[in-house]
């Protein structure tokens, strides 16, 4: 970096997206993966939507994240 703003280059700065943490789906009450709420036995499929506010990957991005950089996937609703 030193030497190239003594050569008066720009070598710019990284550019930083976040990839945001899709839910799970899992018959949980925040979707997240059990044993007891992954069982076919008992369950067929995934559940249709989640809680996000109680999912704690999307309250931990949001958190750090929202607002400071771009964010991909934190908008799409897949709840």
């Amino acid at each position: 970096m030193e030497e190239a703003r003594s050569l008066g280059q720009d070598p710019g700065w990284p550019h930083i997206t976040v990839l945001s943490t899709l839910p799970q789906h899992f018959h949980t009450e925040n979707g997240e993966y059990s044993s007891d709420g992954a069982n076919p036995a008992i369950f067929d499929g995934c559940r249709e939507s989640i809680d996000l506010e109680k999912f704690p990957p999307y309250l931990e991005e949001r958190e750090i994240f929202y607002g400071k950089v771009p964010l991909v996937g934190h908008d799409l609703h897949l709840e």
